[in-house]
């Protein structure tokens, strides 16, 4: 536990998580959800700065999340109309700000635990493919704790490599400026066990709510997408890392770019060269508040500021800068003929159409493109020796200042502590740097 701090407050937490519905029921008095809403952010920030789990991984994970759902309530308060939000699962007759207050708290909750949209008006397009409408409850059930499982299984063989790594347990060196395979099994440990806790955590829920009765299986697609769509920096942000996030970002980005940097909406007749601009303004104000987002939990992580997390979040435009100007300029010196295929590229919608009885489907309409060639396998091949290359690089910014706090150090499952036959008492001397 880091000196100087309390014990996290479960009955506060809990209280904060009361208090972010009261505030995103429609209809409820302007003054009570800015009451509310003032209340979170003073419980948010004593939570995050005053108190620790004495755990540095759900201290992360804690003030990350405290973050997220305060930005989701801002959304819901300040910037999007309850009635331009719709749950196409459960079509509400006029406008939710009328509705009764059951069903207006109803609507909340929902909205609250669906953190993906999936089923409303503001789904991604990009969420992967869901299970057949006919699936019974008991099967989705067994399908979810099988990969709910392997999920646990993944991350304790995962934490037995971070803690046996020297370059994510010796906090005097850091992931940054260790050799080049220690740091790049660090990063590949690193997001491997991300992926794995969110994933069976995701799954679990997705067991009890349906389990209960209180959703349907096809409302929890699979939360990542496939890694074989990451060939480019750009793909990986939007086909296969989750979208929990997006909701909330994508409406203060909005926000951002057209009320307070008072851009406005540029017309295909402007040159392309100033709506790319504009593009690339938001792609950055979107990762800013991405990046802040997880400043918080690097707080509540070291008990004190740190911009490790936004150092890299902040670098992904600049991937993305680097790889789209890589394309330009290959499209440019290919023929015609390619150029208008490499347009189509990132246009893809790779939910397959089997599962169109959903209604969520309406939210991908935008998306015309549903078959479209992917690029010969040696590009792709380029591509994700490109996307290794850059996670490995700038992934290390995040992860340092998770190192500097011993946040992967254990000696009980570290296997350099182990007595190995004819290596003495342990394998330390295997395992340096």
């Amino acid at each position: 536990m880091i000196p100087n701090r309390e014990s996290f407050y479960g009955p506060l937490y809990a209280i904060f998580q009361a208090g972010l519905i009261l505030s995103i029921v429609p209809g409820i008095p302007k003054v009570v959800q800015y009451t509310s809403f003032s209340a979170l952010l003073w419980i948010s920030h004593y939570l995050v700065t005053k108190t620790t789990t004495g755990n540095p991984a759900v201290d992360l994970a804690q003030g990350s999340a405290i973050a997220t759902q305060l930005m989701t309530a801002a959304d819901i308060i300040f910037i999007t109309h309850p009635d331009s939000i719709k749950d196409l699962y459960h079509k509400q007759a006029g406008k939710i700000t009328e509705a009764s207050l059951k069903e207006r708290v109803k609507w909340a909750l929902n909205l609250f635990i669906n953190a993906r949209g999936i089923g409303w008006t503001h789904e991604s397009p990009y969420t992967p493919p869901r299970v057949p409408p006919s699936t019974s409850r008991s099967a989705f059930v067994a399908r979810q704790l099988r990969r709910g499982a392997l999920g646990v299984a993944i991350e304790c063989t995962i934490y037995l490599l971070n803690a046996s790594n020297p370059a994510m347990t010796y906090s005097t060196l850091g992931l940054r400026n260790s050799p080049l395979i220690w740091r790049a099994l660090g990063v590949t440990g690193f997001a491997a066990g991300g992926y794995a806790r969110i994933n069976w955590m995701n799954c679990f829920l997705s067991i009890a709510v349906v389990g209960l009765g209180f959703s349907a299986p096809e409302r929890w697609p699979n939360l990542f997408g496939s890694l074989s769509q990451a060939w480019s920096v750009k793909r990986v942000w939007r086909y296969v890392w989750h979208h929990l996030l997006r909701k909330p970002i994508k409406a203060l980005a909005n926000f951002a770019t057209t009320s307070i940097f008072r851009l406005p909406v540029l017309p295909s007749s402007q040159p392309s060269t100033l709506r790319t601009a504009r593009k690339f303004l938001w792609l950055c104000t979107a990762f800013f508040i991405t990046a802040s987002v997880h400043v918080a939990g690097e707080l509540m992580l070291a008990g004190r500021l740190g911009f490790g997390a936004f150092t890299f979040f902040m670098l992904q435009p600049l991937g993305i800068a680097i790889e789209t100007t890589a394309a330009f300029l290959w499209d440019f010196l290919s023929s015609p003929k390619a150029i208008r295929s490499g347009k189509l590229i990132d246009k893809v919608n790779y939910r397959t159409l089997e599962t169109n009885g959903s209604p969520s489907l309406t939210a991908s309409s935008s998306i015309v493109n549903d078959v479209v060639k992917r690029p010969s396998m040696w590009i792709r091949c380029l591509g994700y020796t490109w996307v290794a290359s850059w996670f490995i690089w700038s992934l290390t910014f995040m992860v340092d200042p998770m190192v500097q706090v011993g946040m992967f150090v254990d000696p009980r499952v570290d296997v350099r502590r182990w007595e190995w036959p004819g290596t003495g008492n342990n394998s330390l001397a295997m395992f340096s740097l």
